[in-house]
Order: C-alpha cells, then sequence, then structure tokens
C-alpha cells in the first residue's frame, strides 16, 4: 500500500497549474497520458432491487447530472447501492418494531424476567451507512467529496510576454 496523499485527477493539475515546474511540454504530455473512461452507465443490475435500485438510479442520475458518469464506476456504484439498499431494509425495520427488544429469562420452564438486547438491525444499519459513507466519498457523492473537486478559477499566465511566447 503507498503512503502520501493520493494523485490528483488531470482536471484539479490543469486547474492548479504547474506546481512541481515539470515544464510546459512535460506538463501538457503528463495531462494527456491520463486514461478518460467511457461515459456513461449500464443498466441497473438485475438482482438489485427494492431499495437497492433505488440507490443506483439516484446515484447514476446524479452523477450524470454532475457529469461524472464513467462505466467504469458501475462495479462502485453497485456495492454502495447494495449498502443503502440494505442499510434502508434495517432501518425500516427499527423504525417499525424499534431498537431494542425483550428477550424473556426462562427457568425450570417458566419465564422469570426479561431481558433487552439490541436487534441485530442495528448494527446492520449502523455498518451499512459507514460503508457507504466511504463509496459515496469515492464516487464524489457527498458534499465534502464534491468541494474538494470544486474550484472556481483557473489560473492565468503571469504576464504578455507569456502570452506572446507561449501563446495561451
Amino acid at each position: 500500500m503507498s503512503r502520501g496523499r493520493p494523485p490528483k485527477p488531470a482536471g484539479l493539475k490543469l486547474i492548479d497549474g504547474n506546481t512541481r515546474k515539470l515544464g510546459r511540454r512535460r506538463f501538457a504530455e503528463e495531462i494527456a497520458a491520463e486514461p478518460v473512461p467511457r461515459r456513461g452507465f449500464p443498466d441497473c443490475p438485475a438482482h438489485l432491487t427494492g431499495n437497492a435500485a433505488e440507490g443506483w438510479r439516484r446515484l447514476t442520475e446524479s452523477l450524470s447530472a454532475m457529469g461524472m458518469d464513467a462505466y467504469v464506476d458501475a462495479m462502485a456504484i453497485q456495492g454502495a447501492a447494495e449498502l443503502y439498499g440494505r442499510a434502508m431494509d434495517a432501518d425500516v425495520v427499527l423504525a417499525d418494531k424499534g431498537v431494542t427488544m425483550e428477550i424473556p429469562v426462562v427457568a425450570k420452564g417458566e419465564v422469570v424476567g426479561y431481558f433487552t438486547k439490541t436487534r441485530p438491525e442495528e448494527s446492520i444499519s449502523r455498518r451499512s451507512w459507514t460503508l457507504y459513507r466511504q463509496y459515496a466519498a469515492d464516487l464524489a457523492a457527498n458534499v465534502v467529496s464534491r468541494s474538494r473537486l470544486a474550484v472556481a478559477k483557473t489560473k492565468r499566465p503571469s504576464s504578455d510576454i507569456d502570452d506572446a511566447i507561449f501563446g495561451t
């Protein structure tokens, strides 16, 4: 596993400018060498049903509207949609039956009391939402990860001489 920051996407490198001082031609070659994924998404997988299919639809529509529809992201979206569906199903059970349940304590064939136990759906919900947030961050499907991508202005050449020499 590599250490340090993850590499910047080509779009951010262009916006930030040549921070590594590579030289204009080498910088342009580095940007051009970054792979460009095929646009669009496949149809919703047949095994995704109910809330998971709804999660797939929401994610693909939102990412397409932001211009971030890459065919290669389909498996990550499928994982996020499955986690969304699992979390929502667990949340429905929790809303209906509550977070805790009463378990009878039986001694010699008679109920002598009850003890309270947390429903397993609560753990399923918590874990599924945690994993979904990780997928959403990778897909830029949450506010924080999108704000890292949003940069308002591009850098301009520092002088008129740059315009004359490099034609930018």
